[in-house]
């Protein structure tokens, strides 16, 4: 993983009925085929985008009252930039120490690359 680089999160609405697993492929279909992200990759950037299994449907998440929605969607926004600039920050400053320095993640007892955990992420059901 280079030093400053993105990830986006891109959030979908679907239906949920039958044909959602076909939408949610179209729409993987159309990111992967987007003329940003192809350039992108011809310039030697990671292979992407990926999809992530999140519940949906009967399992999907359950938020409570509209209110508390909005609520969670206000404070969600204030710490992304306060997590951000942390963790860029570090970033930076692990770099300045070691120009070479590799980024790992640890979950479960695992360590694993950055990158190598993204695509295999999965949600944990019994955490949430």
């Amino acid at each position: 993983m280079s030093v400053g680089q993105e990830f986006w999160i891109v959030a979908a609405g679907c239906s949920k009925d039958q044909g959602a697993e076909t939408e949610k492929e179209s729409y993987l279909a159309a990111l992967r085929s987007n003329p940003t992200l192809a350039a992108s990759r011809s310039r030697g950037a990671e292979e992407g985008p990926w999809k992530f299994d999140v519940p949906d449907g009967e399992r999907s998440l359950v938020f409570g009252s509209f209110d508390n929605l909005i609520r969670l969607t206000d404070d969600l926004q204030k710490y992304d930039s306060q997590v951000d600039s942390i963790v860029h920050r570090l970033e930076r400053q692990y770099v300045d120490i070691d120009p070479r320095a590799e980024f790992k993640v640890k979950s479960q007892r695992q360590e694993k690359p950055f990158l190598e955990y993204l695509r295999n992420w999965q949600w944990d059901e019994a955490k949430y």
